[in-house]
């Protein structure tokens, strides 16, 4: 089963702080509804920045993560084509 959701994520404010355990929650009802395992699960962020964010979050919810960066993603052929098609998923 392959799912690739775009989830927006409200702000409280000014801050991101709240968007970092939602997508942890998020992750975790998807975990649950299709009965995967951790490491089946994939996510992508604007920024590096929000990266380690999100490892942070799922860190402190014992999830252990690998994450890779942008640079070492755009090191690669296959992550070249997701940067490609990232900003031509957009509303026209």
């Amino acid at each position: 089963m392959t799912e690739v959701n775009r989830v927006e994520l409200k702000k409280d404010g000014t801050s991101q702080e709240t968007f970092y355990q939602a997508i942890v929650e998020y992750l975790k009802k998807k975990k649950a509804e299709y009965g995967c395992h951790w490491k089946d699960m994939a996510v992508l962020a604007l920024t590096n920045n929000h990266v380690q964010k999100i490892e942070a979050e799922l860190l402190k919810n014992d999830v252990g993560v690998a994450a890779v960066k942008g640079r070492q993603l755009l090191s690669t052929r296959d992550g070249v084509a997701v940067m490609f098609s990232l900003p031509c998923s957009g509303k026209r």
